[in-house]
């Protein structure tokens, strides 16, 4: 067992429970999924105020009751999760003005990516599209590893040259607002992806109007495949509102599940394996090895006797995320010899 890499989990897991755990019950639920969303930016919640890194905050709640046309031209931060996003594949009609992620608050989304183009546009990397299929060159904002994101999207679906006419961008970063609106356009914050404008449908477009009370009839061109890629890596898809959009994909991770894993630092080669893990079956931990008591009980118990029961429940929740981090089991290869990494 290295006592160097034993040290540094512990504190981690006492960092964590003393954070977080404690204050968990306090805290509203999509407080807690905007901090795993946005860990660099938003740091607590006090006093109905999301705090970030910079000493500033914003209001979370002002407590008015708002209709579909008040959520979408002035929300405050919790009206952000009124809709529930359906990932995965479509199984109903989309209800009337369902728009899940379409509501978002300006000024918290200038908080963390920038408030003007200007400081956008410091922050904007340019990534290679579908270097086989396509390879377009499209800005998209380095901030939070949006850019790392689109570029794991761009590598799946790179392997799928069925999907090649769908795949030619419309365009990414655009400082402007949504047309037939005063709101800012998640273009705008370098976060967005429109696709081929050939394959897509738009609402304004079918209803040749911009009414939000227009009775609208669904229609899309774009696979499930393409969506479920983009889920995978946090952006949502504009395909699922009942204004639909469907060109259009945003890098939104509070509102997909699976944000626990996709912000907690993991590169997309840890997500993936994480996945993978997630889709074989668990088994009890061995209390011994072929090295005698297992380890990773060791490390389990030492955090059990220092942490409170609560800290260390959470701490177990996300066992297979600490061990990603700090390379717990993981096979390499040195001096060609394979190697596990021990705790």
């Amino acid at each position: 067992m290295n006592p160097n890499k034993t040290i540094w989990i512990v504190l981690l897991a006492c960092w964590y429970c003393s954070a977080f755990a404690q204050q968990e019950d306090s805290i509203p639920k999509e407080i807690k999924t905007l901090m795993l969303a946005y860990p660099k930016q938003i740091v607590g919640f006090n006093n109905n105020y999301v705090l970030f890194s910079d000493s500033s905050r914003l209001l979370f709640d002002d407590g008015e009751q708002k209709s579909a046309e008040q959520l979408l031209n002035n929300p405050d931060i919790q009206d952000m999760f009124v809709y529930s996003y359906p990932q995965g594949k479509l199984d109903s009609l989309i209800t009337k003005n369902n728009d899940p992620g379409r509501i978002r608050n300006d000024d918290f989304f200038k908080k963390i990516y920038g408030k003007t183009a200007e400081e956008v546009k410091k922050n904007l990397v340019e990534i290679v599209w579908c270097p086989k299929l396509v390879g377009q060159k499209l800005l998209i904002t380095s901030i939070n590893g949006v850019d790392k994101r689109l570029a794991a999207v761009s590598a799946e679906l790179d392997k799928h040259p069925e999907w090649k006419d769908y795949l030619k961008s419309a365009g990414t970063f655009y400082w402007r607002s949504v047309r037939g609106s005063n709101r800012l356009s998640a273009h705008s914050f370098g976060i967005a992806i429109d696709l081929n404008t050939k394959y897509s449908n738009y609402w304004q477009w079918d209803c040749k109007c911009t009414s939000e009370n227009v009775d609208l009839t669904y229609k899309n061109k774009i696979p499930q495949g393409i969506t479920a890629v983009f889920e995978k890596h946090g952006f949502i898809w504009g395909g699922k509102w009942y204004h639909y959009d469907t060109m259009h994909f945003e890098y939104r991770p509070e509102l997909l599940q699976g944000i626990e894993v996709l912000q907690e630092g993991l590169s997309p080669e840890e997500l993936t394996a994480f996945q993978e893990q997630k889709e074989t079956p668990k088994e009890e931990l061995p209390l011994l090895t072929s090295k005698g008591i297992n380890p990773e009980l060791i490390l389990l118990l030492i955090i059990a006797a220092i942490v409170p029961i609560d800290g260390f429940l959470l701490v177990l929740k996300n066992w297979d995320i600490v061990k990603l981090r700090f390379g717990i089991g993981k096979t390499t290869k040195q001096d060609g010899k394979t190697q596990t990494n021990d705790i």
